[in-house]
């Protein structure tokens, strides 16, 4: 299939756009991750720092020309909401520019269960930002003694979450 080309849907055209707007940022990415695993192999850890520095700038910018820009002057189009989980990435560091991208979709979109989804997590990222303090909580230690974090100020926290039904976790 990777010389199939679809055509015909309003949906195909739309991607064909973003496929091409993105095109320039894909293609100096591929050549800074070249980079950066030579610096990585070579042990250049100053030249692979700059590069990864530079990795991230275009992706934010990426996110913002391309997938940003996109919702702006297209909330409608069917692919509206794959723009924003382009935009917003697994962990979503813009909480608040993302929200306001997400209001911009149909109320269709943003009460589908994949837009309530997506507010929650826009929701959550927006309680917790990177590089903020955790928020307070208490849970029982092994023993059932209720711990506070708050108790734990100004020491080191290894904060280790995990999940009862994860097998590896549970390990």
């Amino acid at each position: 299939f990777s010389n199939a080309t679809v055509s015909g849907s309003k949906s195909n055209l739309e991607f064909d756009k973003l496929r091409v707007a993105a095109k320039p940022f894909e293609s100096k990415v591929s050549h800074l991750l070249g980079e950066a695993a030579e610096y990585k192999k070579s042990g250049n850890d100053a030249a692979l720092a700059r590069t990864e520095t530079s990795l991230e700038q275009l992706q934010a910018e990426l996110k913002a020309k391309v997938y940003g820009d996109y919702i702006q002057q297209n909330p409608s189009s069917p692919l509206a909401f794959f723009a924003l989980q382009q935009y917003s990435g697994a962990i979503i560091e813009q909480p608040k520019k993302s929200q306001e991208l997400f209001n911009l979709l149909p109320q269709g979109v943003r009460q589908s269960p994949d837009g309530r989804r997506m507010e929650a997590l826009i929701h959550f990222a927006q309680l917790t930002p990177v590089g903020s303090s955790a928020p307070e909580f208490t849970q029982s230690d092994p023993d059932g003694k209720a711990i506070s974090l708050s108790d734990f100020r100004g020491k080191y926290v290894l904060i280790n979450f995990w999940a009862s039904w994860c097998g590896p976790c549970r390990a």
